[in-house]
């Protein structure tokens, strides 16, 4: 047995992915680390064992991006109509379990992410059990938030925390006993508390332990940023309102000092995790970026906007300011030029909208591909014709696109549309919510349509390349 430290120890886990496909576009566990670094403030000495640790030698692609190592197995029988390789996804399971056994945690928080990678998660669990079963097991995060029972009753956890752990409680902040995943109960430093742990002091850290980042070489090369939390919008089929319920902005102080801290350590590439990166961007984003600028240098660090940006809020003065500061890539939440859609779904796009912020862009300095766009297919109701008329429109516009496959997510106003369409039972399988499988294919939008859209996406974006 490990020896044990003097003060308490816990471990935090990100568990091995089980998927058709897994990228990593700046997959940091974001929360998992933000708890980390309450830990340390608290007193706790804090492991970090990050099962994607994995690069597949040769393949990585640019700093906090590349593909993560793998091996096949066994498709689920629900999946297995689906003609692709499943895969598991990450560290082998040998190493997980030694290093497991050499950890001393008194607690464990195992992070979650899509509510259909809970077999990864069941595994980490299996291996706690049987290599630290006097250390309680708490999991908390996006799955554990969106659906608990299925959390708790995959990894036989001892708590399931819901929202981001702090001390607010209720749906956003309570936590279930037992793998019945039943009663709400108390966030996370009334739980710990109630285990005999030490308190957590102060609220909940603005920004990630880097230090605990660092220990793991896939998170080393890049930093991810959160200005806001939530977002004001009501999009039918999203879940932000689900994990954040109410919007909180952030402060420029504390991006800022996230910024001063990375770069201290060498990092020099950052992703914005924003929902709503340009709410209230006058009098955040702006000024941060002109920091940026007058502190770095123009366009001596590198910008990524993976979760994409409203197109209506994108002012000539933030696509300046973003292209200055390094901005690489600046992703457009388009979603689709059809104003049924927008009608119907999220009401946050103006058809001519587009077009006036691809000119602000190219107005800034972007060009070609650093003027992208994701395209949300398989909506209940979204026709073939619709979804090529956006691809069209977006290449004749300058604009790369990225069809992005829509997943169902329970709990959000499309969930039900979705699973009345979808030949997948959605209610009672998680598994079935991945969009790899594209889930909610139709005759009005088929899997074959679909094939030909992100084809078609690639030639455009292959095209832009040379521009």
């Amino acid at each position: 047995m490990p020896e044990k430290a003097s003060g308490p120890r816990a471990l935090l886990v990100q568990p091995p992915v089980y998927d058709f496909a897994l990228y990593d576009l700046f997959l940091h566990p974001y929360g998992l680390l933000r708890i980390g670094a309450w830990l340390e403030q608290s007193g706790y000495e804090v492991e970090l064992l990050d099962s994607l640790d994995a690069r597949r030698p040769g393949r990585a692609d640019g700093a906090g991006r590349g593909r993560i190592g793998r091996s096949v197995v066994e498709t689920p029988a629900v999946l297995r109509d689906v003609p692709r390789r499943y895969a598991r996804y990450g560290l082998a399971p040998d190493t997980l379990r030694e290093r497991i056994r050499n950890s001393a945690a008194d607690v464990v928080l195992l992070g979650t992410g899509m509510t259909y990678w809970y077999e990864g998660l069941a595994e980490i669990a299996e291996m706690l059990r049987e290599e630290m079963p006097s250390a309680p097991v708490i999991a908390g995060g996006i799955a554990a938030t969106l659906t608990p029972q299925t959390v708790a009753e995959a990894a036989s956890t001892d708590y399931v925390v819901r929202g981001d752990g702090d001390a607010s409680g209720g749906a956003s902040g309570g936590a279930s006993g037992g793998a019945s995943g039943g009663t709400s109960g108390p966030a996370l430093p009334k739980l710990l508390a109630s285990l005999g742990l030490p308190p957590l002091r102060g609220p909940l850290p603005a920004n990630p332990g880097l230090s605990l980042q660092l220990r793991s070489a896939r998170l080393r090369d890049a930093a991810v940023i959160r200005l806001h939390e939530g977002c004001r919008g009501a999009c039918s089929y999203c879940a932000s309102r689900l994990i954040t319920p109410r919007f909180r902005a952030g402060t420029e102080q504390d991006a800022r000092e996230r910024i001063r801290e990375a770069t201290a350590a060498g990092i020099t590439t950052f992703a914005f995790y924003d929902d709503a990166l340009l709410e209230d961007s006058a009098t955040l984003l702006e000024p941060l970026l002109e920091w940026v600028v007058s502190v770095h240098g123009e366009r001596r660090l590198a910008f990524y906007l993976p979760n994409a940006v409203h197109v209506e809020r994108l002012t000539s003065d933030v696509a300046r300011l973003l292209y200055l500061a390094g901005c690489r890539e600046v992703r457009l939440g388009v979603e689709s030029l059809d104003e049924g859609f927008h009608a119907r779904y999220d009401r946050k796009l103006r058809s001519n909208a587009i077009a006036q912020t691809v000119r602000v862009l190219t107005d800034a300095g972007f060009r070609g591909r650093e003027i992208a766009a994701y395209v949300l297919a398989g909506l209940p109701g979204q026709t073939a014709d619709e979804l090529r008329g956006t691809l069209g429109g977006l290449a004749r516009l300058g604009c790369a696109p990225y069809v992005a496959e829509y997943s169902p997510v329970p709990g959000t106003p499309l969930f039900e549309a979705a699973c009345e369409v979808s030949r997948y039972p959605l209610r009672s399988e998680p598994l079935c919510h991945n969009n790899s499988i594209f889930p909610t294919a139709s005759r009005t939008l088929t899997i074959h349509d679909l094939w030909r859209a992100k084809a078609e996406a690639r030639v455009v974006r292959l095209e832009l390349s040379t521009r």
